[in-house]
């Protein structure tokens, strides 16, 4: 079950980050390394709420209550990344069906343009992407997109792609979670954590 995540006060501070899954191995002899390359890689999300009179930090206690814990899931976003810096202009959709890996082969983009930047974020299905190199749609409105994390469930062909206020499932990375509030009913700072939910 998802709970939707309040949205007042604004967050004064976020961390949106990838917690990568590489293997490290060294040797016992020269001390050279190799490294692998795990799947499983998920995003992880830290933020943290101001001070707050009862009428507002009543809101989040309540989005907590109804969380329980680890127990439900949040769409959360990348409050420093709404939107793209690109000019992601057009229809974008998936071109072509049982594609795997770190990149996807897209049409439906306003023609001959820079439609996303390194650093900017998109989804498809169920999965949030963050692009790993400039994009420039071809003169049909083709492009080949760079993401990390890799895709985890193939995407359907024609799929639509969401480039702005692109959202991940997460959940509370604790079960105990709630306010300080001083003797005027004001709230202290709160920071918590979240952690991407793979389907």
């Amino acid at each position: 079950m998802s709970i939707s995540l309040p949205t007042s006060p604004a967050f004064t501070h976020a961390r949106f980050y990838l917690n990568n899954r590489v293997q490290v191995f060294e040797s016992a002899l020269g001390g050279q390394t190799q490294t692998r390359i795990l799947s499983g890689s998920v995003w992880k999300a830290e933020y943290t709420l101001p001070s707050m009179a009862r009428a507002d930090w009543q809101v989040w206690t309540s989005f907590f209550d109804r969380l329980n814990g680890t127990a439900h899931t949040f769409n959360a976003i990348a409050v420093d990344n709404k939107a793209t810096l690109g000019t992601s202009t057009g229809t974008p959709l998936i071109n072509g069906g049982s594609q795997t890996g770190t990149s996807v082969v897209t049409d439906g983009w306003t023609n001959s343009t820079l439609v996303l930047k390194a650093g900017d974020f998109i989804s498809f299905g169920s999965e949030l992407k963050r692009v790993t190199q400039n994009v420039t749609s071809d003169g049909s409105g083709n492009a080949t997109i760079n993401f990390v994390p890799q895709i985890r469930s193939s995407p359907s062909d024609n799929g639509p792609i969401t480039v702005s206020n692109c959202l991940c499932s997460m959940r509370l990375m604790v079960n105990d979670l709630n306010f300080r509030i001083d003797p005027n009913a004001i709230s202290e700072p709160l920071t918590f954590s979240a952690i991407e939910v793979i389907a």
